[in-house]
């Protein structure tokens, strides 16, 4: 039994010698070098040392450019815009040209607050002048106009309303009284009356007073301070006075006193008792209006305000540019027109 123990003993000796042997004389297979593959790799998970020197790609096969894929816990922010690259290679010109410097074709660098070209702004129109009239005319000492009020365009008639005019020295008086009549006075009992006074001015008609009664209930009054260059309304509101500021019964005979053939667009200020508003007149131009069964000439005159209506009037050279008919339009689109049908002095 011991003897058999002495040469398995013996045996496994001779067996480890053998291993030992050939371990040291041969090199195994998964020991071999990783072949070098035939593109770069770019490890972002773990930083490459300082010592470890880069493989550059073969020149045979060129790189296929791969995004690259960062894992971070943390976003965080997001990186800065490198900055614009400049091309240093010259480019190559077609034939027949010259070649362009590198540098004459550089990105050029963001514009700086100070170089920045300012935005491109739209400038509006610059307002038309509010005293464009030059030529200050002489109207009659005394005058009655008589018109026919009509509701629209071509409607039917509601009543009449007559104008008196009267100047003495350098003051001046204007009244209206508007009423229906005929068959409108069976449904209503409206009147309106109006009443402008001031001076003649050298720039044509200066209101001090204006006031307007409806019907015997609602009353409206507006007081011009020249000198202080206010308008004073109800309520205790007080407004700039501009030059040419007319009431809403004294701007027509305004127009007729100052109006000129160069006076294509002005701002005129009219107040109606309660506001003031201003509104862009242009001349529409000439045109010929049917009184008293003959041929008028006439200067159309169109007054408009953004969402507040149109103030118009046809003003008649052969009747002292008084004006022969006057048309109004409120924010709602309702028509009043005032047509003369008699001249009396």
């Amino acid at each position: 039994m011991d003897g058999g123990r002495r040469v398995f003993a013996v045996a496994l000796l001779l067996s480890l010698g053998v291993h030992l042997l050939l371990a040291g004389n041969t090199v195994m297979p998964w020991h071999n070098p990783a072949t070098e593959l035939a593109f770069p790799i770019e490890a972002l998970l773990t930083p490459a040392t300082a010592s470890a020197a880069p493989v550059p790609p073969p020149r045979a096969e060129p790189p296929r450019p791969r995004a690259p894929v960062a894992v971070r816990s943390d976003p965080g922010p997001l990186p800065p815009a490198p900055a614009r690259a400049v091309v240093e290679a010259p480019v190559q010109a077609a034939p027949g040209e010259e070649s362009i410097p590198a540098e004459s074709v550089a990105m050029a660098p963001e514009p700086t607050p100070e170089t920045s070209p300012a935005p491109a702004v739209e400038t509006p129109a610059p307002e038309p002048e509010s005293t464009p009239m030059r030529t200050v005319r002489k109207l009659p000492e005394k005058l009655v106009l008589r018109y026919e009020v009509r509701s629209g365009e071509e409607g039917f008639s509601l009543g009449q309303a007559t104008y008196t005019w009267r100047v003495t020295g350098d003051r001046y008086a204007l009244d209206s009284v508007a009423e229906a009549t005929g068959l409108t006075a069976l449904f209503t009992q409206a009147r309106i009356v109006q009443s402008s006074e001031g001076r003649l001015g050298p720039t044509g008609l200066m209101p001090e007073r204006f006031s307007m009664e409806r019907n015997r209930k609602r009353h409206y009054s507006a007081r011009f301070d020249w000198e202080g260059r206010r308008l004073l309304l109800p309520k205790d509101e007080v407004v700039a006075l501009r030059d040419h500021t007319q009431d809403l019964l004294s701007f027509p005979f305004h127009l007729a006193m100052t109006i000129a053939e160069e006076d294509t667009a002005w701002i005129q200020p009219v107040t109606n008792g309660r506001m003031l508003k201003g509104y862009r007149f242009v001349q529409v131009g000439r045109e010929t209006l049917e009184q008293g069964g003959k041929a008028l000439q006439t200067l159309h005159l169109r007054g408009t305000r953004a969402f507040e209506g149109n103030l118009e009037v046809w003003l008649a050279p052969d009747l002292h540019w008084l004006p022969v008919r006057i048309r109004t339009e409120d924010t709602k689109g309702r028509v009043t027109d005032l047509r003369l049908t008699r001249l009396e002095n």
